[in-house]
């Protein structure tokens, strides 16, 4: 087993909550109120993008 280096962890909790925060504010901005907006397709393409790209490097690691 091993041990956690605590203030690791502390660090990252606290980037979470800062990047979840932060996130939420610049997705409210970015996107329009209409459903069919190009941005939605925009942000919704980047987020698959992302979401595939840290499982492929997930998969190297």
């Amino acid at each position: 087993m091993g041990t956690v280096d605590w203030p690791l962890a502390a660090a990252l909790a606290g980037s979470t909550i800062v990047g979840a925060i932060l996130g939420k504010f610049l997705l409210k901005k970015s996107v329009t109120k209409k459903s069919s907006s190009q941005n939605n397709s925009l942000i919704d393409a980047l987020i698959i993008i992302g979401n595939l790209a840290m499982g492929i490097a997930l998969l190297f690691k």
